[in-house]
């Protein structure tokens, strides 16, 4: 072994990413450590099954198409498919390819798990975050409806069957809202909480727990897991004004596929935090809304009417105010216990109280209550009294009576706009600014203002001059001023872009969209507006901009063809290669024509074929056609396309064309020359054997000539006759060589078993003469497809090479061994004779190179059986060592499938296109 091949040797061994050799037939050659050290499999389980058996179901037709186009000479980089592990898991591989001209393929693997999966996880985590987006915008009525919807989202994103919203009181464990897929579950469902494994949140003081697979932990004899069988569970506390409201869980009969992470625990706590502050909320609008009845003391509202009773007559005596507040005939009579009933029955209990604390006492009372009129109208009203004493005693009650409806239903709404606007605020990702005085420096800013800017408030003030001269950029401040003063005239809004000045980024891209607010004379008074964070779009327009550069560089420098294509075959853009090769100077001419213009007519069947590779497989090509130039001559092309979608939802087609002008001159030069080849060979021939043949006659003549009797002319005729027969086997040698290159290959059953004896037999004598022992192993199940003419002359040269060329030292052994692995046939042919040196390896399939001089031969047997193997579309290796012997290995392709499948009523072959 050379120093170089040493060296390739321990770089094969020793790489730690994954080397290989194989071939297009399916199967390893060769396999470096690093495969068995990634997969777990030996190399010999690897190489016994074709590299498909191993693939992920999923990846086999990319990986198949990518086999064709290394059939086909294309290189691999970066393909990436799955392959079968030894432990029954899969890892991802990306590859790297070359192939050779013989079909060999010499590829390199990483393993790319750990990047897949963590792709995976993200890809996860921005669902996650997106949903999180989205149900955070919802209001708290939207929320108290899509709960369920909200739970089952959820539990499906963390693969869970059961999503739960508990509220805890003691020892019980009530559902506020669940998610179950059989609707086991339903609102208000009480359970113990020891029964649950919420217990195990609760008692050790958690804010979340998670674990993946009960029946491991050790929590394994929980009371919940011996009743429901969940094997997965992961939940957190949900608190309400700071104490212990409930739980969010979820949890499943099934084990988590993986363990718990920290962006599935982060999920459940944001989710459990969410819910808490929306029930807080909750309770503080509750709270709000009764609170409201005493904020209208102070205003000075109309709908006020007078009452006044008797408290010895029971007599009860109302404004005309208060009748039509309680949609009364004006002048009906009523008593105080009727009065009294027009108040809700949830509210009726709290007058009646307050009007007898009043009278008992002498207390006032002003309270805001709902009523039910005589016509069925609820409606907010302010109640306010006080007593009427005469000589010291309480004698009556006095008092006012408002219809403060209007105000309590619009304060009601104002609330939830104001909820609705903070909801949305919060929502989206924008700060809010409002600069509510133009006259002063004074601004709003909101929270999410500073957060874009990475301040907190206090940290800046929020005035236009720390705007304008501390945060904005020097060269942004002419164009926004500019933006502002455009509104001075017709305009009421502006949208600028522009930079500030982050706390700890530098200065960052900002969209600044504004409404302002005119006084009659048409200036400025107030602005509000938001800011976004848009410095990534702009990076990413940078970017976009560099790349349609870049490709506007290469598509117009291409040396290819391209062409872009309606699917009608009319030209929207080509580049100055593809006008080159078409004879046209400008696009406006080329657009005048359509692909079809310049398709010559005979070409017509095989572009319906293309058609059809376009419409299946999206692609067609490549496929080779002329083209007419503008001058009407015709140039040969090869062309290549594929189909692409376009965002306004058209389909166009991509093309490249390559001028093959100079490839198909070389292909007919070459012809010629093999044409002349043959031609010359027939000609030598025939003239060489006339000759030769007229002087054997008259050597036979000469022989049986009595006169001729000196010693030295008889020895001239022997010489004669030797070089005669000489000539003879240059001859067939010539013709064998000229045979070898040109024949053609023919497709036929052979009993390969029967090939080898016949070989033998014709080498029976000197087998015999020189006790040569020979030894088969063949292992075949049928007969085999392929050329006759082929197979023998493969047999014939390897198997007397073997005798000739035997050792002299020790007893000649010749083994032949023929085993079948699928769809190939293997041909060993070993002996101990007196091998090839080293440097002359490379040389022995050679046309007229000899390995050794020291037995008698043409130089042209290892040849022969070279092009025979490469006709049968197959491959040799020659492993040999001076004075130890040779083998010499053939990979034939077995051709009985293809038999199989082509019947003898097959139609004539068409050319197939695609």
């Amino acid at each position: 072994m050379s120093f170089q091949t040493k060296d390739f040797e321990n770089f094969f061994k020793l790489s730690v990413n994954m080397l290989c050799i194989a071939g297009t037939d399916g199967y390893f050659r060769k396999l470096n450590p690093a495969f068995s050290k990634t997969l777990g499999w030996t190399d010999e389980e690897l190489m016994a099954k074709p590299f498909l058996e191993f693939i992920h179901p999923d990846d086999i037709q990319s990986t198949l198409d990518e086999i064709e186009k290394l059939s086909k000479g294309a290189t691999t980089i970066k393909f990436e498919n799955r392959y079968l592990c030894k432990n029954g898991s899969y890892k991802w591989l990306s590859w790297s390819a070359e192939p050779t001209p013989d079909g060999t393929l010499y590829a390199a693997a990483v393993d790319i798990t750990s990047e897949k999966e963590n792709k995976i996880q993200l890809q996860e985590n921005e669902k996650r975050m997106r949903y999180l987006y989205e149900i955070s915008a919802l209001s708290a009525v939207e929320i108290d409806k899509k709960l369920p919807q909200i739970l089952k989202s959820v539990a499906m994103l963390l693969k869970q069957d059961i999503g739960i919203i508990s509220k805890i009181q003691d020892s019980n464990y009530e559902i506020y809202e669940a998610y179950h897929p059989e609707n086991a579950l339903s609102k208000n469902q009480i359970f113990n909480l020891g029964n649950t494994y919420c217990d195990i949140l609760i008692k050790n003081n958690k804010r979340s727990l998670a674990i993946s697979h009960m029946k491991e932990s050790k929590f394994h004899n929980h009371p919940c897991y011996n009743s429901f069988k969940l094997e997965s569970y992961i939940g957190s506390i949900i608190k309400v004004n700071g104490a212990v409201y409930g739980t969010l869980n979820f949890s499943s009969s099934n084990p988590y596929q993986k363990k718990f992470n920290k962006n599935d625990t982060r999920l459940v706590q944001i989710m459990a935090q969410w819910i808490g502050n929306i029930f807080e909320r909750k309770e503080k609008n509750e709270q709000l809304i009764r609170s409201e009845f005493l904020l209208n003391e102070a205003q000075k509202i109309g709908n006020i009417g007078g009452w006044e009773i008797n408290l010895k007559t029971k007599e009860l005596y109302w404004s005309d105010e208060v009748y039509r507040i309680h949609e009364v005939p004006i002048g009906t009579k009523v008593v105080l216990e009727e009065g009294i009933n027009f108040y809700h029955p949830d509210h009726r209990p709290i007058i009646e109280a307050a009007v007898k604390e009043s009278i008992e006492n002498g207390t006032e009372y002003d309270l805001e209550l709902k009523l039910i009129t005589a016509k069925g109208n609820k409606k907010w009203v302010r109640a306010k009294g006080s007593v009427v004493k005469k000589n010291g005693e309480v004698v009556g009650a006095r008092g006012v009576f408002q219809d403060i409806d209007e105000q309590v239903r619009a304060k009601e709404e104002l609330e939830l706009n104001k909820e609705r606007l903070d909801l949305a605020i919060k929502g989206s990702n924008d700060g809010v600014w409002d600069w509510y005085d133009t006259s002063a420096d004074e601004e709003w800013w909101s929270d999410k203002f500073y957060e874009l800017l990475g301040y907190k408030r206090g940290e800046i003030d929020s005035k236009f001059s720390i705007f304008k001269d501390f945060l904005l950029h020097p060269e942004d401040i002419s164009a926004t001023l500019e933006a502002i003063s455009s509104c001075q005239g017709e305009n009421s809004a502006f949208d600028v872009e522009h930079r500030l000045k982050h706390k700890n980024k530098g200065y960052r891209w900002y969209r600044c969209r504004a409404n302002v607010v005119k006084d009659k004379n048409g200036n400025i008074t107030r602005m509000t507006g938001s800011i976004s964070d848009i410095d990534q779009q702009k990076l990413s327009q940078k970017q976009l901009a560099d790349s349609e550069e870049k490709f506007r560089f290469l598509y117009e420098e291409s040396p290819l063809g391209l062409a872009l294509c309606e699917m009608d075959g009319s030209f929207i853009d080509v580049n100055k290669a593809y006008l080159d090769i078409i004879g046209y100077s400008s696009l406006d001419e080329i657009k005048k024509l359509s692909y079809w213009d310049i398709t010559p007519k005979e070409y017509e069947e095989v572009e319906i074929e293309q058609l059809k590779s376009i419409n299946t497989l999206g692609k067609y090509g490549p496929f080779e056609k002329e083209y007419f130039r503008k001058d009407g001559k015709r140039i040969p092309v090869l062309l290549n396309g594929v189909v692409v979608n376009y965002s306004d939802g058209k389909k166009r087609l991509w093309s490249t064309v390559e001028d093959i002008t100079l490839r198909k001159e070389s292909e007919n030069k070459l012809r010629e020359y093999t044409e002349e080849l043959k031609q010359f060979t027939y000609v030598a021939t025939h003239d060489i054997k006339s000759p030769i043949t007229n002087i054997e006659s008259y050597l036979r003549f000469l022989k049986q000539d009595s006169d001729i009797k000196s010693e030295r002319s008889l020895q001239s005729l022997k010489w004669i006759e030797r070089s005669i027969e000489h000539s003879k086997k240059k001859i067939l040698e010539l013709v064998t060589v000229a045979q070898a290159r040109d024949t053609i290959v023919k497709l036929e059953a052979i009993d390969l078993k029967a090939k080898i004896n016949n070989t033998l037999d014709s080498l029976s004598s000197t087998i015999e003469k020189n006790k040569i022992k020979i030894i088969k192993t063949i292992s075949l199940s049928s007969e085999i497809i392929s050329s006759k003419k082929h197979v023998n002359a493969i047999l014939q040269n390897l198997i007397s090479n073997a005798i000739k060329y035997r050792s002299e030292q020790e007893t000649p052994i010749v083994k032949i061994e023929i085993k079948q692995n699928g769809n190939m046939i293997y041909i060993g042919i070993s002996d101990n004779g007196i091998g090839i040196s080293g440097h002359n390896k490379t040389k022995v399939f050679e046309l007229f190179k000899r390995a050794n001089t020291s037995h008698e031969g043409s130089g042209i047997g290892l040849y022969i059986v070279k092009k025979a193997v490469e006709k049968l579309e197959g491959t040799i290796e020659v492993e040999s060592e001076e004075g130890k012997g040779s083998t010499f290995k053939v990979f034939l392709k077995n051709n009985l499938a293809i038999e199989k499948i082509e019947s003898p009523k097959k139609e004539k072959n068409k050319k197939l296109t695609f």
